[in-house]
């Protein structure tokens, strides 16, 4: 990964809920740096396989979430290092996406869920940590 990236791109055409939730994971995840998009598009535009994790809201205008996982799929980056975040219920996401499309589905307003997220962010954390100082190859969330 190139040090000059971001390790989190997401994708959410709420880019206050965004830029909350990047200031949500950058003080507890000391090794992740966040970049928000408010449009499925333009984030399509710097996607890159230097990004260690994309969180990627469901319900967007000009291009929702599950078709924004294709086109990143397509893009070379892998499914492990895509979530889908939406406020619609973990049934209705587990119904939507089956195990392999992506690495999780999470509800943006369980606390569970919430907790599942913060888990898979400190992994990422600790892989980027490790990359960082020598002690392993590219990070996988």
């Amino acid at each position: 990964m190139k040090a000059h990236l971001p390790w989190i791109l997401i994708v959410d055409d709420d880019e206050a809920f965004g830029r909350l939730l990047a200031r949500r994971i950058e003080p507890r995840h000391r090794n992740l740096r966040c970049q928000v998009c408010a449009s499925p598009r333009d984030a399509l535009e710097v996607l890159s396989t230097d990004y260690a994790l994309l969180l990627v809201d469901l319900d967007m205008p000009e291009l929702d979430g599950a078709e924004f996982l294709e086109a990143a799929v397509e893009a070379g980056i892998p499914r492990s290092r895509i979530i889908i975040h939406s406020s619609h219920s973990a049934d209705d996401l587990h119904g939507r996406f089956a195990i392999g499309d992506c690495l999780a589905v999470i509800n943006k307003l369980d606390r569970r869920q919430q907790e599942a997220l913060d888990l898979i962010l400190a992994e990422v954390d600790a892989a980027v940590g490790d990359a960082r100082s020598g002690g392993g190859g590219e990070p996988e969330p």
